[in-house]
């Protein structure tokens, strides 16, 4: 592995003081380095070089990222058309996504180098707005703004009509995302590699409501009446209902992706075990 790109939350690592020491531990093992142009615009090194646009992450061989979860999502939906893996050392609060720790990110990456890990493909959400198509690790979230009135949801699944739901939100997550808003909606734990969906309702208005799963081979499509005020999220990415050319109604069908995201482990941790250190024992 020769090309190696870095991608840095700014705010988790102050004065760049880890990448910083990481990019010259990889230039003198005679790595090529590459940076985000955010990144570039601060750390001005001539020897190192600089993605901008997808097409060039297809030169790395694998991107490490230094930050929390919301930096790995950023990265995941940058290198998911290139299935370039992704090593995250984490910076933040949980890092439930990334591999290993700021003090551990040497070893971790001399494994990656020596071919000592593995690689988990997590399964990505796909929704088309427009002409669009866009991509998610964890979940995609319809929710209302700023009024205080409840939006209807009608859920249709392979364009059978499942029910509708009064409620703040709806969250249709992945596997992966299913240990994060949806978890705290009261929605149920996936396992990674579960080949499923599960569509969770947002502070529904009826005892009733609940979240349900579903195959990943099913689509679901989600239709909203009143559009005022209504925000998409996609990940990290919002959208706001005035991206529609239909001001009316909402109708947005989301689907298991193609794409995955590679990430890199080199712990060799099981599921539960993450689950257990990140979740639960805290």
């Amino acid at each position: 592995m020769k090309n190696i790109g870095f991608i840095t939350n700014l705010d988790r690592d102050v004065n760049l003081e880890t990448t910083k020491m990481l990019i010259s531990h990889l230039m003198s093992l005679g790595h090529n380095i590459f940076i985000d142009h955010i990144l570039s615009n601060i750390l001005n090194n001539p020897k190192v070089g600089v993605f901008s646009q997808k097409t060039k992450v297809s030169i790395l061989d694998f991107i490490i990222v230094l930050g929390g979860d919301g930096t790995m999502l950023v990265a995941a939906e940058l290198a998911a058309h290139t299935q370039t893996p992704l090593l995250g050392i984490n910076l933040g609060n949980i890092g439930y996504l990334t591999d290993t720790t700021r003090q551990d990110a040497i070893s971790a990456i001399s494994k990656v180098l020596n071919d000592e890990y593995k690689i988990e493909k997590r399964m990505m959400l796909e929704s088309t707005i427009g002409e669009k198509q866009i991509l998610a690790l964890n979940d995609i979230i319809i929710h209302r703004g700023k009024s205080t009135r409840l939006a209807e949801y009608h859920i249709f699944v392979n364009n059978e009509y499942m029910d509708t739901y009064r409620a703040d939100g709806i969250i249709t997550s992945s596997p992966t995302g299913s240990t994060a808003y949806n978890l705290s909606a009261g929605g149920p734990i996936l396992k990674p590699d579960a080949k499923m969906l599960v569509i969770t309702p947002i502070c529904p208005h009826t005892l009733s409501c609940r979240s349900v799963v579903v195959s990943h081979n099913d689509e679901i499509t989600i239709v909203l009446n009143n559009t005022q005020d209504i925000t998409i999220s996609f990940d990290s990415l919002l959208i706001n209902s005035e991206v529609f050319a239909d001001k009316n109604e909402i109708k947005l069908h989301i689907k298991s992706s193609k794409y995955t995201t590679n990430i890199i482990n080199t712990r060799n941790l099981g599921f539960f075990e993450v689950l257990r250190q990140k979740l639960i024992k805290r």
